[in-house]
């Protein structure tokens, strides 16, 4: 238990970080570059993603579970590595070589070619080792130093639209370094082994079912700002995109959890833990569910009092966008939660890859018919349509799979608190102006209401928490 707290830690500041400096960057890139050169930025990085996604197949998350499982043996850890690195390096190299002939036959052809080293990144990405082992300090020095610098960049070169090259210098080469420096955290944790390309191949296959629950996800996700970029604009896409990432921000807060239980149940798994699998699932999950109702709220909340001085002129849909798509901050993360804690680690890949392709359909089908009406809009209810689609199924095999159900009365408690604190923060706030200072305002008197209510009903998980943490250190 230690351990996991340690790397909650450890993961916890590494995503402060990692949402940390693209909020940051937002900021900067959305008040110098405005709704036309950001989003042509989103637009060609959308399109890079994809050649991203087949660099990598499904390795991140196979990789994780696959060193999760051989950790305690030094030879098998590193015979395993050595294997899967292997097999990442054809797919990697081809993606590279597609999208730089893709480049040479764009517009914004010098654009595209500085992007091609956000494809190349993918050819040295080995956190998924990291991940496996247990081991987010790592990530977090080696990543969380470079996005502090990316930041610090962009502060001092980014200025005006005429700076766009730049910013897509910056943002490229932060992404190749971020996986090149990881490299130097791998000394003496595995021993150089040369695997057959055989034994190297033959993760190709289960990799493959890990790159189909990974490119469905990204089918509507990407594929919708690219529909945007094509259909309406490219200031389209950057109203979505902004939108998005002020949801993104929360549940990339929920997914620290995620990410440092995956390598640590898929150990339970195979160690024939699964009671106490499920136990860790049922309780994060309505952990996640007391902070992903007030962060929902909070959004739509705080966001007429951040777009105008946080984005600028031009962004001024998002205050009327960003409330209507927070609604992913409640359904991602449980739908992420199920797949990851309960069924990768029990190795039902094909059902979570089922409930995916169907979401991908409904997002792809729903964006194709109402983009062209609805534009942004369309986007908004194509994106929700898919998640809901997604989590839907994934909440029946909840219930199929394991004796999960839902505490009722904890859940009503803890939307009666999160309604009574949007009562409390609209009514105090809406009045004022839009600045940081208000929104500061906002969050931290969301917060004590929120904390201090759910505590009077005992509806806060929090405080157990605690408590035991105090008895394991008395």
């Amino acid at each position: 238990m230690n351990k996991i707290l340690r790397n909650l830690v450890y993961q916890g500041f590494f995503q402060l970080i990692t949402i940390g400096a693209p909020v940051v960057i937002l900021y900067v890139a959305s008040t110098a570059l405005g709704p036309s050169g950001l989003g042509l930025y989103t637009y060609i990085i959308s399109i890079a993603q994809y050649f991203v996604l087949f660099a990598g197949l499904g390795l991140q998350t196979y990789g994780i579970r696959e060193i999760a499982r051989c950790r305690d043996n030094r030879q098998n850890l590193s015979r395993t590595f050595w294997e899967l690195e292997i097999c990442s390096v054809l797919p990697s190299s081809l993606a590279f070589l597609a999208f730089l002939i893709l480049a040479l036959f764009m517009g914004n052809e010098s654009f595209y070619l500085i992007s091609s080293l956000v494809v190349l990144a993918a050819l040295f990405d080995i956190s998924w080792f990291f991940s496996g082992v247990e081991d987010f300090r790592a990530i977090t020095i080696a990543s969380g130093g470079l996005k502090i610098l990316t930041v610090l960049a962009t502060f001092v070169l980014v200025h005006t639209p005429a700076d766009l090259s730049i910013y897509f210098w910056i943002q490229s080469l932060s992404a190749l370094l971020g996986q090149v420096v990881l490299w130097c955290f791998l000394v003496g944790r595995v021993s150089l082994v040369l695997p057959s390309l055989r034994d190297s191949f033959r993760h190709l296959r289960n990799a493959i079912r890990f790159f189909l629950l990974k490119i469905s996800i990204s089918l509507y996700t990407i594929l919708l700002r690219v529909l945007l970029g094509i259909l309406v604009s490219v200031s389209a896409v950057a109203i979505f995109a902004n939108a998005y990432a002020l949801a993104s921000v929360a549940i990339g807060v929920i997914g620290v959890v995620d990410t440092v239980l995956l390598p640590r149940l898929s150990h339970m798994y195979s160690a024939g833990k699964e009671d106490e699998m499920k136990r860790i699932t049922e309780r994060v999950i309505h952990l996640q569910l007391y902070l992903t109702l007030p962060l929902c709220c909070g959004i739509g909340l705080v966001s007429s009092k951040v777009v105008p001085w946080f984005m600028g002129h031009g962004f001024e849909q998002v205050i009327t966008v960003a409330p209507v798509l927070s609604l992913v901050v409640i359904i991602v993360p449980l739908g992420v939660t199920i797949a990851r804690q309960l069924l990768i680690p029990i190795d039902r890949i094909r059902e979570s890859n089922i409930s995916l392709a169907a979401g991908a359909v409904v997002g792809v089908g729903i964006g194709l018919t109402l983009i062209p009406i609805m534009q942004v809009w369309g986007a908004v209810i194509a994106a929700l349509a898919a998640e809901s689609t997604v989590t839907g199924i994934r909440l029946i095999l909840l219930r199929k799979l394991s004796s999960f159900h839902i505490d009722w009365s904890f859940l009503i408690r803890v939307a009666m608190c999160t309604v009574l604190m949007g009562a409390v923060v609209f009514f105090t706030t809406h009045a004022l102006n839009a600045s940081p200072m208000t929104a500061l305002f906002q969050v931290l008197l969301g917060i004590a209401v929120y904390i201090s209510t759910t505590i009077l009903l005992h509806a806060c998980p929090l405080v157990p928490l605690l408590q035991n943490w105090r008895s394991s250190k008395g």
